[in-house]
C-alpha cells in the first residue's frame, strides 16, 4: 500500500494563502503533516503564477509571495524513503521540513523509518540532522534544555 496525497491539503494551503491568513497572522504555525514534501515546491509556484496573472497581491492586500508564507509560516513532513526530498530542499530549504515515522500505520517504514531516510542520496548530512531533530524543535517552539533527560540520565 502506497500512500498519496490528499487534495486536501493541497486546497487547504491554498486557502491559507489566497485568503491572507499568514498576513493577518504572521505568527500562525502550520504543520503539513503525512503527505510527504515532493508537492510542496510545484505547488507554490503553481500558486504563485496565478498570484501573478490574477493581481492577487494587490487584490488580497498580500506583501508577501506564497512561498515567502510558507517559508515563514508552514512546515511539512517528508516520507522518511522520499527520493525526491533533495529538491524540496534546494527550493525551499532544509528548515521547514519534518521527519515522520507513519508508525502505527500499515504502510509505515517502521522499524527502518530512520535508516531509510539516512539512506537517502543527495540529501546532506547536516540537512539530515536539522530535519531529524532541529526542525521539530522549532516547529514546537522548544529548546533542547526544555527536553527531559534520557531515562538513563534521570535514574542516576
Amino acid at each position: 500500500m502506497k500512500k498519496t496525497l490528499g487534495v486536501g491539503m493541497t486546497v487547504a494551503l491554498l486557502a491559507l494563502l489566497v485568503e491572507g491568513t499568514f498576513e493577518r497572522f504572521p505568527e500562525l504555525r502550520i504543520g503539513l503533516l503525512e503527505g510527504g514534501s515532493a508537492w510542496v515546491p510545484w505547488w507554490l509556484r503553481r500558486i504563485e503564477e496565478h498570484f501573478e496573472i490574477g493581481d492577487w497581491y494587490r487584490v488580497k492586500r498580500l506583501s508577501l509571495k506564497p512561498t515567502e508564507y510558507f517559508k515563514r509560516n508552514c512546515w511539512v513532513t517528508s516520507e522518511p524513503d522520499e527520493d525526491l526530498l533533495y529538491q524540496v530542499i534546494e527550493y525551499l530549504g532544509d528548515d521547514r521540513i519534518l521527519f515522520p515515522t507513519d508508525y502505527p500505520h500499515p504502510d509505515a517504514k517502521f522499524p527502518g523509518a530512520v535508516d531509510a531516510f539516512l539512506e537517502l542520496p543527495r540529501v546532506t548530512r547536516e540537512s539530515k540532522r536539522r530535519i531529524l531533530w532541529d526542525n521539530a524543535l522549532d516547529y514546537y517552539g522548544m529548546e533542547e534544555k526544555d527536553l527531559p533527560a534520557p531515562a538513563a540520565e534521570r535514574r542516576a
